[in-house]
């Protein structure tokens, strides 16, 4: 549950790092939110992430904003999973 709960804070950590052109915040954030989104059976946005996880490039940020436009459908399984456990 914890973890679940932690995703819409994570998200919004990955859009601060954009703003603010932290590619390590970005990096960390991504690798914290690889292993929650595959548990939910989300295996091809974990791969996204570990993608952005690894990129060296000075500007991951294009990778990013697909992951973004995924965030509404995760938070979405988020909120029915906190849910069925409440």
């Amino acid at each position: 549950e914890i973890m679940l709960r932690s995703i819409p804070e994570d998200f919004s950590c990955i859009e601060e790092g954009i703003a603010a052109s932290d590619n390590q915040k970005i990096k960390a954030t991504a690798h914290r939110l690889k292993s929650t989104v595959a548990l939910l059976g989300k295996k091809e946005l974990s791969e996204k992430l570990e993608e952005i996880e690894n990129i060296q490039a000075e500007n991951p940020n294009g990778k990013v904003k697909i992951i973004l436009d995924e965030k509404e459908k995760l938070l979405e399984l988020v909120n029915e999973k906190l849910k069925a456990i409440s």
